[in-house]
Formats: structure tokens, sequence, C-alpha cells
């Protein structure tokens, strides 16, 4: 039997927007692509180095992808997810708890 295929909901039930923590210089912007895919991008907001983003993938609830610092070769795995109210709620391997996200209003530097 060959692998599963991997099923891709469109991403209408998660917030687009640039979000960040209290606790990480971290922020990641989301992006539904024109089919409704996720597309996540990253950068630290202290020095504006971007993050490589893999395995981008949304279950209908859950938001994950890893980020790689390409500096460091420092790797995270998250894991985001919404309640109905709009608030955020993530999960990082890097410290293995959860984290309230918050929109913030930061660019990446070119």
């Amino acid at each position: 039997m060959g692998a599963a295929a991997t099923i891709v909901r469109p991403m209408r039930s998660f917030p687009i927007g640039t979000f960040g923590s209290n606790d990480s210089s971290a922020v990641f912007r989301v992006r539904a692509d024109a089919d409704g895919n996720p597309r996540v991008e990253g950068w630290d907001r202290g020095d504006g180095e971007r993050f490589k983003i893999n395995g981008v993938v949304w279950d209908g609830k859950e938001l994950r992808f890893t980020s790689t610092m390409p500096s460091n070769s420092f790797v995270v795995h998250h894991r985001w997810r919404s309640s109905a109210d709009g608030a955020i709620e993530g999960w990082r391997s890097s410290t293995g708890s959860t984290y309230a996200l918050k929109p913030v209003d930061a660019k990446p530097s070119t």
C-alpha cells in the first residue's frame, strides 16, 4: 500500500496576518495563496534575518511548520491553533510549551 496523500484544506478559518509573541523576536507572516493553501514567511525582528520555512501544513484545525535560522541552523517546529474568539495559541519545540500569539506591525527588512 502506498503513502497516504496529504489533504490540504483552505485556510478560511485561520487568521491571516503577521504574528509574534512577547517571549521571542521571531515574527511570522501567514498568508493563503489563491487556492487557500497556507504560506508562511518569518524573520527575526531584531536583526531582520529571514527564517527558512518548511513543512507548512494546514489540516483544518492546526497550522504546522518548521523554521530554521540559516546563521546558526537552529530548527524549531511550530503548531498554531486559532480559537473561536480569534486568539491564536502556539506551541514550539524549542520550549515545549504553549504561548499566546498576537498581531504585530512588523515588516521584514529587504
